[in-house]
Formats: structure tokens, sequence, C-alpha cells
């Protein structure tokens, strides 16, 4: 048994009772990312060697009543953010133990309305190599390289799209667990995080289709007063007519509306009725609707194309037109000759190709997009810089009947109130259980996770990090005092609104939750609480090479184009000039296909 397993199965006999590791971290090995197995290791022996400072003996050695009373002790810091972590694997596993699942009341596979005979989509990835040349080569094929994709293939170019992610099938999706496919398909497992005040836990997806596979599929344009402060910030001017014509074009081919209300499940229920009591606006989201049966695993992969997510609309239109797209295709540099882009030197599944091209745009997210621009010899002082990530915290209520808030749409409910004057948006969401903030909805008191409802607290920040790859992060971030100070008015609310809902209490999930029984005591508990007390995740990391007026403010001009090159652009979340200040992905389609209409005109096509 090696470190990671005593430790891990030293923590679960602390927390569970149980040991749910066995076997389960055996199977977990063979799929899981070599980054994630070295962090592991490495959060695994920092864990056992701790308590030996004032215990005098490792935490295995420990009893499991002082292993329990230690991390009880060590909830915050970086040692609390490692035993957090390490929960993530643990409490996904215990709900693989049918006796767990059925104590809870919880079946997989689940859906709200019958399903029906289920059709296997078709693949899109191309066997073997590439050709040697290609008008356009696209690197990434989530919300960015999908749409330019899409838009160039309308063209009569040539294009490759190179996915350093494997191609996921319905099957997949439909038979292997939550935990497994976000060990599969987020990059290092999902053990992803920003170092700083908090650390930021922000998983990123690395399968065909980016991200956007595995969120969980709330759409926004960005308000007017988020492209007015884009001007603020870097002097960029969208045109308002040709943003909302990609607008209208993504939202048709996405099918963007809102589900029925057959399909929202008795989260968002439990939260409209609280909403309603209150007076607030709420709504259902927008979301890329399929055809959706309420299974509730969206942000895990969904294998009953009930979120429409880039496989399944963008780069199936382009696969089409005979865009060639390439999984498991590690680009390792972008060729430059002087200010040109000639080409790209990728690996596909053990074979190493140079592949040339007129243009290359580069699609692979806030973190790796700076990271590869470095690579290619591109200077410019904003590159990596200006890193938004919309922190998000989380309310529980406890209610008097169950709720089962894990069945029905995820992410289906909004309260907007606090949009307009504090940048934050309440998101009825709740993964399955025990995966991402569930986790900390007890797992010792796991018998109580049915009767609670969950709001999101999503805060667009002012403050800004780096995205810089460290020994064990994906950069440096610490949340500012006014956007922290967001976050806890948008706790309180959804503290008042679980209350107007019923519930008998509330939770309020910090790195070490708290109970409250009324709003003043929420309302109290809060206004102590420093940045570094927060429990906060991250799913809209941003603004990484931004668009800017001029090279001293961002990384590309308002076509796309990295300053100082002819030839190279950029197309994802790095783009943004500042926060969306909602959910990201409508506005980086938009500004993709955008940018994709130049290409094509510049190439002639």
């Amino acid at each position: 048994m090696d470190i990671t397993s005593k430790v891990l199965t030293a923590i679960s006999k602390a927390e569970l009772g149980e040991d749910v590791v066995s076997g389960n971290y055996e199977n977990s090995k063979k799929i899981m990312d070599k980054g994630a197995l070295n962090f592991l290791k490495l959060a695994s022996t920092i864990i056992d060697l701790s308590p030996s400072i004032t215990k005098f003996k490792t935490f295995t050695k420990l009893s499991d009543e002082e292993r329990r009373e230690w991390l009880d002790k060590n909830r915050e810091g970086l040692l609390g953010d490692i035993i957090f972590l390490l929960g993530y694997y643990i409490s996904g596993w215990a709900y693989t133990s049918d006796r767990r699942a059925d104590s809870i009341g919880y079946v997989r596979r689940s859906p709200l309305k019958p399903v029906p005979k289920f059709q296997p989509s078709t693949k899109l990835s191309k066997e073997g190599v590439p050709k040697d040349k290609y008008d356009v080569v696209v690197i990434g094929s989530g919300a960015g390289g999908a749409a330019v994709a899409y838009e160039l293939s309308k063209h009569n170019l040539s294009v490759a799209v190179f996915e350093i992610g494997k191609e996921p099938t319905e099957e997949e999706f439909l038979n292997d667990l939550p935990v497994d496919r976000g060990t599969k398909y987020f990059w290092e497992s999902g053990l992803t995080f920003t170092n700083g005040n908090p650390s930021i836990t922000i998983p990123i997806g690395k399968v065909l289709g980016g991200t956007v596979t595995l969120n969980s599929g709330t759409l926004y344009r960005i308000p007017a007063f988020g492209l007015t402060n884009w001007s603020k910030q870097t002097g960029i001017n969208i045109d308002s007519n040709l943003l909302n014509s990609a607008y209208e074009e993504v939202e048709k081919r996405l099918n963007v509306s809102r589900p029925p209300e057959e399909l929202l499940g008795n989260n968002a229920m439990t939260i409209k009725q609280g909403a309603e009591k209150l007076g607030l606006i709420h709504h259902p989201t927008n979301r890329p609707l399929g055809t959706c049966y309420g299974n509730g695993e969206c942000a895990f992969g969904c294998p009953y194309h009930g979120k429409l997510d880039m496989r399944l609309t963008f780069l199936k239109d382009a696969a089409d037109r005979n865009v060639e797209i390439f999984t498991s295709a590690n680009v390792r540099k972008i060729i430059m000759s002087g200010d040109k882009a000639t080409g790209v030197s990728v690996n596909i599944k053990g074979k190493n190709v140079t592949v040339s091209a007129k243009a290359v745009v580069l699609s692979v997210g806030a973190f790796h997009t700076p990271l590869m621009l470095s690579a290619a010899g591109i200077k410019n002082k904003n590159i990596g810089q200006h890193l938004h990530v919309h922190p998000m915290a989380a309310v529980a209520g406890l209610m008097e009947k169950k709720v089962f808030a894990w069945k029905g749409t995820m992410q289906s409910y909004a309260i907007e109130d606090l949009v307009n004057e504090w940048h934050t948006v309440l998101l009825a969401t709740f993964p399955p259980p025990a995966l991402s903030y569930t986790e900390g909805l007890l797992l010792r008191d796991f018998k109580d996770l049915p009767y609670f409802a969950t709001l999101g607290v999503q805060t667009s920040d002012d403050g800004e990090g780096e995205a810089k790859k460290t020994l064990i992060g994906l950069g440096n971030y610490n949340v500012g005092e006014s956007d922290i100070e967001k976050v806890k008015k948008g706790m309180e609310l959804s503290a008042n609104i679980l209350f107007s809902s019923g519930a008998k209490k509330v939770l309020l999930l910090f790195k070490k939750p708290v109970y409250v029984e009324s709003v003043g005591d929420a309302t109290k508990i809060l206004q102590s609480l420093q940045p570094k007390d927060f429990r906060l995740a991250g799913y809209h990391p941003m603004s990484t090479a931004r668009m800017g007026s001029d090279k001293d403010v961002g990384v590309i001009d308002v076509d796309g184009r990295v300053y100082g090159t002819s030839n190279l652009y950029v197309a994802d979340a790095s783009i943004m000039p500042a926060s969306t200040i909602l959910n990201p992905q409508l506005t980086i389609n938009a500004m993709s296909i955008m940018i994709a209409r130049g290409i094509s005109n510049e190439l002639g096509g």
C-alpha cells in the first residue's frame, strides 16, 4: 500500500467510519492524470508528516479519534486546502457503495421523465495523422476553438483542430460514475487550483469540446455595463451590432432557452418558493437545451444530449463540412518565423508531426494560452496577467422534507437582484452527491444530504490574479476585500431565501462550515470573517491574454490577432478584456465567431 492509499484510507476511516478507498483508489489510478497522481502523493506525504510536530506520530499512526480531532483543527490554511482536495475523491468514492447511496435515496440515471432508447453519437475525431498543410490550424476545441472551426468551415477553408484531450463517448457518460468522469476528463483529474488567500479550486476540461462538455450549461450575454467596463479597462470598443449578430447565431444553434418546470427539480422549486416570498427577480436559467430529461449530471457530461455542448453543435457542424478534428493531439509548440506563425509541432498519440498553416488560432483557455504564447516567444507584459475567475461560494438550507436536490437539471434557476449593483448572481445548483461543494455537506452526517437545498453565490471579481505554472497550482490569485464583500452579500441573501423557503437551519460552507438559525446570525458571522476563511471555487477563468487597444494594455487587437504577429490569433476565455460579469460561454462563442469571420476575410474564404 503506497503513501497515498494509506493516508486516504486513514482519512476515510476517520471521517466515515469505514474504508471507501480500497479498490476504488486502485481503479482510479488507471485513469488518473499523472500530474494528479504526483500531487496526491505529495499531498498525502504532507498530511502524514504534519501531526508529527505536536503528536510525535504520523497521521496514519494516530487512532481514528485522534485523526478526527486533528482534521477538525486543521480545516483552514494550506493543510485545510489539502484535506479538502483529498476529500473530493473520498466523498466521491463513498457513493460508489450501493448501501450508502441507497441510504440517502441516490439512484444514478434517475431522470425526471422517461428516456427513449439510447442513441450513441457519431464519432467526430479522425484516426491517423494530419495533412502537411492547412489554411488554418486551431489549437483547442472548447468554447472558442469550436466556434472558430464552425465559422471557418462555412468558407471553403481547410481547417484542422487539435485537441489534447480524448473524445468521450455517450456510453462512458452513461455508465461511468460522475467521480470517474471527472477523473478522466478534467486537467490533472480535477485537482487544479490557484494559490492565494484563499486558494480557489478551478476545474478545467481536458476533453473534446473543452470545459463546455463538463460545465453546468448556464448562458448569459454580457450586460451593457460590462461592455462599458471593457472600454474603460482596455480602450476596446466592441461593435454591438456585430456582437449581437454573433450572439443571435450562437443562441439559435445552441437552442438557448429555459427548461420547463417539470425538469427544474426540487432544489430549484425550493429556491423559487423563497424568492417569491421575498419578491426577488428570479427565473429558470437560459441553457443550451437539447433532449433534456433532468438527469442532473450536466457538469460531468450528459449522456442524453440534454445539454447541447460543442461536440453536438459547432464541432459536429464543422466535421460535417470537412474540418479535420484530432484528439489526444498535444501541440508542443507554435512555430514562428519572424512575425509569422508558420505552423505547429504536434504529438498525436505518440507520433510527432509538423503541420504548416496560413493562420494559427490558439484556443486552449485562460491558463494554457499564456503558456503557449510565451513558449512561442511572444513578448508582452500582459500575458498571464489580469486573471479573473468569478469566485463562487455555497450556502445550503436543511429543509423539513426531503429535497433530493441532485434530481433535475443542474444550475436551473437564478436570482438576479444583486447583478447590477453587486455584480453577483445566485444560482440554484446541486451536483451529484459528494462532488464539488456538496462534499462539504458533511461526510459524517451524510444522512442529511437528501434534506439540503443549495444556492451557489457567483461574483464578478474586480481583483486580478496571474496565470503562471507553479509547483502545485495554476497561478496566483488573492481575493480582494471588495470582492469578498460581494460574496458576503450573496451568502446573506442566500440564507434569507433558504429560510424563507422553510429551512430549519442554514449551513454556510466556509472552510469550517457553520450552521445558523437566522439571517441575523448569518450576517453577524459573515461580517466577522476574512478572505482566508472562505471555501471558494472558480469556474470562469478569463482575461489572461486580453484584448486591448494597444500592446501596452492587451495581448491581442480587436480582430483577435496577437500584437507583433501577422497571423497568430487567440480565441478563448483569455481574450476577454475584463470580467464578463456573468457566465462567459456565450460571449466566448460569439467573440470567437467574430474573430473567425475576420480570419476568413483575410484568407479570402
